[in-house]
């Protein structure tokens, strides 16, 4: 398990299973991940393409990077 193998928080599994779930479900077609390429690396592992995860290093934190109307989607 991704959380064991990186010493990862349960809550962070438990969002990037979130994620995944959401991606499979067809509800979105990308993923943006912040972090250590682990992340995405556990997400290729679960069958997301590796081409439809974009990592984003210039954020510091999810909400500062991705507040609502300030256009930086």
């Amino acid at each position: 398990m991704y959380h064991e193998r990186q010493n990862t928080s349960v809550m962070l599994k438990e969002r990037l299973d979130t994620g995944i779930a959401v991606y499979k479900a067809g509800l979105t077609d990308r993923m943006i991940m912040r972090g250590d390429h682990g992340r995405k690396d556990y997400a290729v592992e679960q069958g997301v393409p590796a081409e439809h995860i974009f990592m984003d290093h210039a954020g510091f934190s999810t909400y500062e990077r991705h507040i609502p109307g300030e256009g930086n989607l």
